[in-house]
């Protein structure tokens, strides 16, 4: 017994030796984790634009003349941005006069900042954009430009300054003269914000001078423009409602100088009170045809009241030749082959019922005044038969409702007075 207590620590003592050393674990070195640096951007298209000094529009606006304003636009003349969604750079235009050269937007942190060219390099400039001002540093000075249009003239974009020049003197305008150089009277003469003009002297298209480098004579010019090709060229000034044309001559002292030769007159008979209106009339009644007189409040300008005077007296003089809707078209459309000695117009490619129905669509005022006033049952049937004949080539076309009922409505409307020629046609 007393060997036991031995034995037990012997045995324990044999336990412990025999216990298994733990594996040892392999250490695990810590991995750096890399976070990828995100460029962060904005977008640019509430930059997109026409671009033109705001100095130049507000002295415009004041002014009148695009000569006086001219001194706002010595340096850069307009800027046409066009970000496309998600762009975080662009390439832009920048125009100094007529010439145009590349810009780009760029983006640092977030900043959008203009790149342009100098003499001494390229430079960076930061951009800012407030209320549709568009502002940034133009050597060393503040550049302040204003949008005057959402996107650029689809045939040229170099065009912002003189869109808005158009638009600001001429839009919303409508003019007539009496100048015998250029045709006699004309009226409805009107200057188009993009270029265009309708009844000008046979001009379908003008431009206003905006920049005055090496201008011969200190004073605004319009250039009358067929297409491409240049035509005639007037200095002129505007006061009050009128322009005044000049042309330039050489006077006895050998001197360049202007004399006056027409004056552009806007009539916009609309703009009148009821007695202005009617003081005008009885003003001027002896000159309109009495079928304009009685239905004079449905006249927007003055002009207009004189071109359907002249026509109808032409056509009251062409009733005998069947033809004489040409005479009509020559007479609107200024169309060469159809006037007072060619009332036919036999060597145009368009039939003259064609005609007369682009007249009716256009201008069913002066449709249904004639209707009304000629006597020959023949010329009557001829031109209600015309208008028929389309109409129903129209109907038969549409889906729906039938044209010939929804342009009824809208004549019955437009045309006072002449309500039983409207029914006549299309009844």
């Amino acid at each position: 017994m007393k060997q036991m207590p031995l034995l037990l620590f012997s045995v324990l003592l044999l336990l412990v030796g025999c216990k298994k050393e733990p594996e040892k674990i392999a250490e695990i070195e810590p991995v750096e984790t890399v976070v990828p640096q995100v460029e962060y951007t904005i977008s640019l298209q509430p930059y997109n634009g026409v671009w033109v000094p705001k100095n130049y529009v507000d002295s415009l606006k004041v002014s009148r003349s695009p000569f006086a304003s001219s001194k706002f636009l010595k340096g850069i003349n307009s800027v046409v941005i066009a970000a496309a969604p998600e762009e975080s750079k662009t390439p832009i235009k920048i125009y100094y006069g007529t010439e145009g050269e590349q810009g780009m937007i760029i983006q640092k942190d977030a900043e959008p900042y203009i790149s342009y060219n100098t003499l001494d390099g390229t430079v960076e400039e930061r951009l800012f954009i407030n209320n549709n001002l568009l502002t940034f540093n133009l050597n060393g000075h503040k550049a302040e430009l204003v949008r005057v249009a959402e996107v650029a003239n689809a045939k040229d974009e170099s065009k912002g300054v003189n869109d808005v020049t158009n638009r600001v003197l001429f839009d919303n305008k409508s003019y007539s003269c009496h100048c015998p150089d250029l045709g006699g009277f004309t009226t409805n003469i009107k200057l188009n914000a993009d270029g265009t003009a309708q009844n000008l002297f046979g001009y379908d298209n003008y431009e206003v001078a905006t920049v005055f480098v090496s201008d011969i004579y200190p004073m605004d010019k319009i250039y009358f423009k067929n297409g491409s090709e240049w035509g005639k060229s007037y200095h002129y000034k505007l006061e009050g409602d009128k322009i005044r044309l000049f042309d330039m001559v050489i006077n006895d002292e050998g001197a360049i100088d202007i004399k006056p030769f027409c004056v552009l007159e806007e009539t916009q008979f609309f703009k009148l009170t009821p007695n202005e209106k009617q003081a005008y009339i009885e003003e001027n009644k002896r000159s309109l045809d009495e079928l304009v007189v009685s239905h004079y409040g449905e006249y927007a300008t003055m002009g207009d009241m004189m071109e359907i005077t002249g026509v109808l007296s032409s056509l009251r003089e062409q009733k005998d030749n069947l033809s004489f809707y040409m005479f009509v078209a020559g007479q609107i459309y200024k169309n060469k082959m159809a006037d007072s000695s060619n009332p036919i117009g036999e060597s145009l490619g368009i039939s003259a019922d064609d005609y007369f129905y682009h007249i009716f669509l256009e201008r069913p005022e002066l449709f249904y005044a004639y209707l009304g006033a000629d006597k020959t049952p023949y010329i009557q049937r001829r031109l209600r038969q015309a208008v028929k004949d389309r109409l129903q080539l129209e109907n038969d076309a549409a889906d729906g409702t039938r044209y010939a009922d929804s342009l009824y409505n809208v004549h019955i409307q437009y045309c006072k007075g002449y309500e039983w020629s409207v029914k006549s046609v299309f009844k």
